[in-house]
């Protein structure tokens, strides 16, 4: 039935995007659609949607990048000369940061390491996350991968990016 190929395709979609498997108790005859939409027409167009999703967030292969275990606060300005990003990295070691710029799109990504803790001392209440992190961010048009400057500084990564006046028809004199 080509309704159950479709509600399988939303489940494999879901269970690349969330990385877990979807209920599988759900049939077709009881999935619920808007009153008068023929339901496998609104399957197949859920189908397009989460596709397009999957592809725009992890390119046309949908090999999703590693699970981010925690995810750093951030601050972002812009103008249309200057854009900055502040990414708060608090215990985290500068060998342990990667900034990628690929075309327009800035990452940060690495790893918090487990606080050191002593082994006979349980654990009561743990709200410090560790492990990998990633954060992804569009730059404007204007903007290549040599107009970007980092620094770090207890635990803060400032990220800079300067359009040159050269480059907005301004002269200086």
């Amino acid at each position: 039935m080509q309704g159950e190929r479709v509600l399988e395709e939303i489940r494999a979609l879901h269970d690349r995007i969330v990385r877990a498997q979807a209920d599988r108790t759900l049939s077709a005859s009881h999935s619920t659609v808007p009153p008068g939409v023929d339901p496998l027409t609104y399957a197949l167009e859920e189908v397009a949607r989460l596709r397009q999703t999957v592809e725009g967030a992890y390119g046309k292969t949908g090999a999703a990048p590693a699970a981010a275990e925690w995810t750093p606060r951030v601050g972002v300005w812009a103008s249309d000369t200057r854009a900055k990003i502040v990414v708060e990295l608090p215990g985290v070691e500068r060998p342990d940061v990667a900034l990628v710029v690929s075309g327009k799109t800035l990452v940060v990504r690495g790893v918090r390491r487990e606080p050191a803790h002593d082994p006979g001392l349980p654990p009561v209440a743990v709200e410090l996350p560790w492990g990998s992190f990633e954060r992804r961010f569009e730059m404007p048009d204007w903007c290549t991968a040599e107009m970007v400057s980092a620094r770090y500084t207890n635990g803060v990564l400032e990220i800079d990016a300067t359009r040159r006046t050269a480059e907005i028809g301004l002269e200086i004199g």
